[in-house]
């Protein structure tokens, strides 16, 4: 069965995190990178960190949303290139407001890798086909309700297996990982989410 966190259950202090017979997320990467400490220093200027080890890094690379929620949240672009040994890309969302604009400038053929097509084309083809070269994704950050969560496009159609590998490398590389939750953003991401597994919390009604 899958487990499923009301806001409620947030806002009165219980998270799904504790909840008998759930993994303990921290366990998921044997290397253990979500011990907390910074990956960027203050001033820095970079198109991407590779882990998210504090809060000073998630705040260095957020943006508001694209298409914001209603309160107060920030956000940053994730991308897993499979081509690349599933290696992740926490992406500056205040200098690439779109994760193709990033993928065009640094993961196309001027760096020697596979070329990335126009927009309309990479849209279709990166939120849709199975056998897609990214999963795009995002980490919000809800403040007026205290929750973290991961995010995909609405339009995206990933399955479960994508999902869980997207979230599961996220949270390997983020201090918040304990705190992290996937947020379904369309009815089709709340289908695949009552097939993901029991270490990964979903909550709902943000």
């Amino acid at each position: 069965m899958r487990f499923v966190v009301p806001l409620t259950a947030i806002l009165m202090g219980c998270t799904g995190h504790e909840t008998p017979g759930s993994e303990s997320k921290t366990t998921l990467d044997p290397t253990d990178t979500t011990v907390e400490e910074c990956e960027s220093e203050p001033g820095d200027i970079v198109e991407f960190l590779p882990r998210l080890g504090c809060l000073e890094d998630f705040e260095l690379i957020s943006a508001i949303p694209v298409f914001p929620e209603p309160g107060t949240n920030l956000s940053v672009w994730t991308a897993v290139d499979r081509n690349q040994d599933d290696l992740l890309y926490f992406i500056n969302s205040k200098e690439h407001s779109l994760q193709w604009s990033f993928a065009h400038e640094h993961l196309g053929a001027s760096e020697g890798m596979q070329p990335i097509t126009e927009l309309g084309q990479f849209n279709l083809f990166e939120y849709s086909d199975p056998d897609r070269r990214f999963l795009l994704g995002a980490v919000t950050r809800y403040d007026d309700d205290g929750v973290w969560a991961y995010e995909l496009d609405p339009t995206d159609n990933a399955d479960a297996a994508m999902i869980q590998a997207a979230f599961d490398k996220v949270c390997a590389h983020a201090w918040m990982c304990d705190e992290l939750y996937f947020h379904p953003t369309s009815e089709l991401g709340e289908t695949m989410a009552a097939d993901l597994p029991d270490h990964i919390p979903v909550i709902t009604n943000l």
